[in-house]
């Protein structure tokens, strides 16, 4: 998929991520609908680095080496907080019993909505520049 598929995707799963995010997170509705855009984010941005790296020549085979190259070629500067973010994803996938929720939706209010955005808006400068 090319890179500006990819961002345009990422933008949606972003804006549903946030806009998630002022709902009433102690209904489990609401709170199930905003992991599900939080994982659906993850996997768009460490895809959307992916397909950055590779059109600077840099091979990326899973989340890791993704966030690994992201960090290389400065699209992010925090790799503890994306290593964070893709534990957290991994949890949310995988764990199913409920007592790591409230600090976790915490974490993803308060630093990953905000870290999204700045990867997001990082990516489509860069692809700006690159297509000029």
């Amino acid at each position: 998929m090319e890179l500006k598929q990819r961002l345009d995707a990422l933008e949606k799963a972003f804006q549903t991520f946030a806009e998630f995010s002022k709902a009433d997170l102690t209904a489990n509705m609401p709170k199930a609908a905003f992991i599900k855009a939080f994982e659906y984010t993850f996997e768009l941005s460490w895809k959307a680095m992916k397909s950055f790296a590779e059109f600077k020549g840099l091979s990326s085979a899973s989340p890791r080496d993704s966030i690994r190259n992201a960090l290389q070629l400065g699209i992010i500067i925090d790799e503890p907080l994306w290593l964070a973010i893709q534990k957290d994803r991994n949890t949310t996938a995988h764990t199913y019993s409920t007592d790591y929720l409230p600090e976790m939706l915490a974490r993803m209010k308060n630093l990953y909505i905000a870290e999204f955005q700045r990867l997001l808006e990082k990516l489509k400068l860069e692809a700006d520049q690159e297509s000029q």
